[in-house]
This record gives C-alpha cells, structure tokens and sequence, in this order.
C-alpha cells in the first residue's frame, strides 16, 4: 500500500504526476533500464493504494476497484539524445522567463513542483533558454532526510512541462499521460542541480518530451520521457 501525500498536488486535487509515478515505480522488482509509468485517472490525495504485481513484472495501483496507474519496467535502457552543456546565465534566463511570462497562465499554480502560487513546494521554473528550443530549471535537493525515489520524477515531470506550456493555448489542462524514467546515479541531499527538456514531437492533443537531470559537474543523474495530454480545461 501506498499513498501521495495530500501536499503533493499537480492539479489542485490530484497526486503530481512525477511524484505520483515515482512512488509506483519502487514497486517494480527491475529498475535497471528504467519504469514507465502510465496514469489512467486522476491520483488521489491521501489515500491509501494498493500496488497489485502482474505476472509480466508491471504493478498496477488501485484506489479502491479504480486502477489508477500502470507501472511496468523497460525491456531497454532508456537514453535520449545529449543535451548542450548550459551556463548559469542560460539557467538565470530561463527562470527569469518563467515569472515574466508563464505565471498568468499556468494551469497548475498550486502544482508542488512548478506552481507558482505555491510557498512551501519546491517553485520549479522551467522557463525557456533564450535561442536554445530547450527549457531548463535549477533544484537544489533539500529533504534533510533520506531522498525519496520520486524526487528525480518530480523533477523531470515538472520540467517537461515548459515545453508543453508553448504550444497549448492558455488557459490549457496539462496532464501527464505516460512517464517513463531511468536513474543512473542516486539524488544527493542539499547537492545542487539543474533539468533541461526539449519537445520532441506534437501529435493532436498529445505532446512528446524528454529531459535529463544533471549534477553539478554536468554529469547525468536520471534522464525522462513524458507524453502529455493538452484539454482545453481541467
């Protein structure tokens, strides 16, 4: 069994698609090439989940009779294609994007990850790089206790979301469809990083994204692909 905690929102009363899928995730017994979590119905908050294991090896999370989400591991590494090397100034502007342009119509402005109504969550700011096609946002791990496993989700959900943002049509629902993430080296507490994604593709309402998270060296820690899903509401 397993819960999202009731401060963990993506939507204002739903679980935060990476922390949500994050949390499933531990629950596959092979996570060495990466999991790739679908999510099928809103993620309720503060309700206790069962985490039910397959015979193919997926876990499926049910609230009650709801299979709310589909957690199964990749028969293949995940990789995605390398990110240039960005400079604070990159990660500065690209900030500075993000409270200049995309407060007023971010769907989610009490998201725990990005939202930027919210004071106690973690203000993610995946604005785009200036002449760069990609959006980057900078985190510094503070749990002053043991990381949990969602926390390169959360990151990496929030971050592929700027790029989603620019071809919506605001105000829009965003919502992550399917997630799927590789570790490669573990999230150290109080180590600062900084996210990077790009768009890589737009089919009617569905939108294509990846992301890495990167040390302080540069070096990748995890690295993300996302399909989302863009309504006119939500």
């Amino acid at each position: 069994m397993f819960s999202v905690d009731a401060a963990h929102n993506g939507p204002p009363a739903s679980g935060h698609g990476g922390i949500s899928a994050g949390l499933l995730s531990s629950f596959v017994a092979e996570r060495a090439n990466g999991v790739v979590v679908r999510l099928q119905s809103p993620v309720p908050l503060a309700t206790a989940m069962a985490a039910v294991t397959g015979d193919d090896g997926s876990v499926t999370a049910y609230a009650g009779d709801t299979a709310v989400a589909v957690a199964r591991p990749l028969s293949e590494p995940l990789v995605v294609e390398a990110f240039p090397v960005l400079s604070t100034s990159d990660v500065e502007a690209a900030a500075a994007a993000w409270w200049r342009d995309r407060d007023a119509f971010n769907p989610f402005p009490t998201c725990f990850g990005c939202g930027t109504a919210r004071t106690d969550g973690w203000r993610l700011s995946p604005g785009p790089v200036p002449d760069a096609g990609l959006n980057a946002a900078a985190w510094t791990a503070r749990f002053d206790a043991a990381v949990p496993v969602w926390a390169p989700w959360a990151v990496l959900d929030c971050t592929q979301v700027g790029p989603v943002i620019e071809v919506s049509t605001p105000p829009a629902g965003l919502l992550t469809g399917e997630i799927a993430l590789r570790s490669v080296q573990p999230v150290i507490d109080g180590a600062a990083y900084v996210a990077v994604s790009r768009r890589t593709g737009v089919s009617g309402k569905k939108v294509f994204t990846e992301s890495v998270l990167l040390d302080a060296g540069n070096e990748p820690v995890a690295y993300a692909r996302a399909t989302w899903f863009v309504l006119p509401s939500y």
